[in-house]
């Protein structure tokens, strides 16, 4: 919300890396690609909770709204090489 009240023109959130997801990526030879998934399935592991952009998604979506910020959905689980 502050960011919005300070007139950011986007966000690029990562509201598709959930928790059930996670464990998917194990094989992966380089691991999650994406900077901003991997820290968020980090956040998910450590704290053992479901991605809290994910599981507030409709409030973040009604704030750009009201100021008028795009929203850009991160390709956070983007292809990567598996073994």
């Amino acid at each position: 919300l502050e960011q919005a009240e300070q007139g950011v023109d986007y966000f690029t959130i990562h509201a598709g890396v959930l928790l059930r997801y996670v464990p998917m990526t194990a094989k992966r030879l380089t691991g999650i690609v994406s900077r901003g998934g991997s820290i968020m399935a980090k956040w998910c592991l450590s704290h053992h909770q479901e991605n809290f952009l994910y599981q507030h998604f409709r409030e973040i979506c009604e704030i750009c709204a009201a100021y008028d910020v795009s929203l850009s959905l991160g390709d956070g689980l983007r292809p990567g090489s598996i073994q």
